[in-house]
């Protein structure tokens, strides 16, 4: 091929190609061993790639593995799913971890004992981050996203500082609230001084977990009353500040003292809303065309839940023949067609509570961490 193609044009081709035979063709010679594994090349092609593939990853209860599924395939075709096991120090056991956030094919997660881990599911690139104040910390909101001005990657965490001072019961005295961000171009932990993260309503699905979105974090926020999510709460990590997003007025109209009914998420690049109406069995799906221009919600399906458990449904991507794939309430996948038809349901929580996101949507990327290579 080198004979007959001009090292310009078999650069033109493979940036085209999904990641998946990009890291099969490494093996064809030393060449492209080295071309593909430039990391000028890996950020070409997550720029550039006209048809980007995802999976989806699935957190099954306890312990230190993760399903990644093809969001193309049937959920129960075997051959589409694989067992990826989760990086972790080597002198570390861990019997359960919490996705923190994702964002450019990288996946941010804790364990149980608190330390932290960037992992690229694609690569196998990897870096461990230490947290020190674990033994001190109850986290209840969190983020991870990229700073383009400066290409750092950080992770955002709100937490309680708490004393477990009553035995046998453990009752958990708070000293007050802590705000710190890991900088990974730094390599270090620093607080987040002047900013008064809302309340973002607990841990149930993927609320204390930020969306990554136009360089910023968002949450969905609760009322002064705390019986509704009234806004979402957009961090911009560029500026490092906050600023208000208002919802549908057509749908927070409707959804007073309703705070279980309603998901953040990201879905082709635009803020996704859904709200599951368990009275008429049905779930909606809102998408933010316009960044932060409320008169650009727009409700772009509605799905039935009368199949589901719990009536709910969080929705998470598109599918290529516009079906949707999303989670139930009770640790289920589910996917329904282009009319609101559910298709397939599939259980993959293994009778345990799932902390943090139970399941995610990953771009596939080759794309390294600064400064780091596993």
């Amino acid at each position: 091929m080198n004979s007959t193609l001009s090292h310009e044009l078999i650069v033109e081709i493979l940036l085209r190609l999904p990641v998946k035979s990009l890291l099969r063709f490494k093996c064809v010679c030393k060449s492209w061993l080295s071309l593909i594994s430039d990391p000028r090349f890996a950020k070409s092609h997550f720029d550039l790639a006209a048809a980007p593939t995802y999976r989806v990853l699935l957190k099954s209860g306890y312990g230190s593995s993760i399903q990644s599924m093809d969001i193309e395939a049937s959920f129960h075709d075997d051959s589409a799913v694989s067992d990826l096991h989760i990086p972790h120090p080597s002198d570390a056991y861990v019997s359960n971890f919490r996705i923190l956030g994702y964002c450019r094919g990288f996946i941010a997660f804790d364990y149980d004992a608190g330390d932290v881990m960037l992992w690229n599911p694609s690569t196998g690139v990897h870096k461990h981050i230490p947290y020190y104040h674990v033994d001190y910390m109850h986290k209840f909101l969190y983020g991870f996203g990229y700073d383009a001005s400066t290409d750092d990657y950080l992770i955002i965490i709100k937490a309680h500082e708490t004393n477990y001072y009553s035995y046998p019961d453990c009752s958990m005295q708070i000293w007050g609230t802590r705000f710190e961000f890991f900088s990974l171009k730094t390599n270090s932990w620093n607080k987040l001084e002047g900013i008064d993260f809302p309340d973002v309503g607990g841990n149930f699905q993927n609320r204390s977990t930020g969306s990554f979105l136009n360089g910023a974090l968002h949450w969905l926020a609760l009322s002064v009353d705390k019986k509704h999510f009234d806004a979402i709460i957009a961090f911009d990590l560029i500026e490092r500040s906050l600023s208000e997003i208002p919802m549908p007025h057509d749908l927070t109209m409707g959804i007073e003292n309703e705070t279980n009914k309603l998901g953040l998420s990201v879905m082709e690049r635009c803020l996704c809303l859904g709200y599951s109406d368990d009275r008429h069995e049905v779930a909606e799906i809102w998408i933010m065309k316009e960044y932060k221009v409320q008169s650009s919600w727009i409700k772009t399906n509605v799905v039935s839940t009368c199949d589901t458990p719990g009536k709910f449904f969080s929705p998470k991507c598109f599918t290529k023949s516009g079906g949707i794939i999303g989670t139930s309430g009770f640790g289920g996948l589910l996917k329904f067609n282009d009319k609101g038809e559910l298709l397939e349901y599939r259980n993959y929580d293994k009778g345990f509570y799932l902390d943090g996101i139970p399941c995610v949507v990953c771009r596939e990327s080759l794309l390294s961490l600064p400064n780091e290579l596993g």
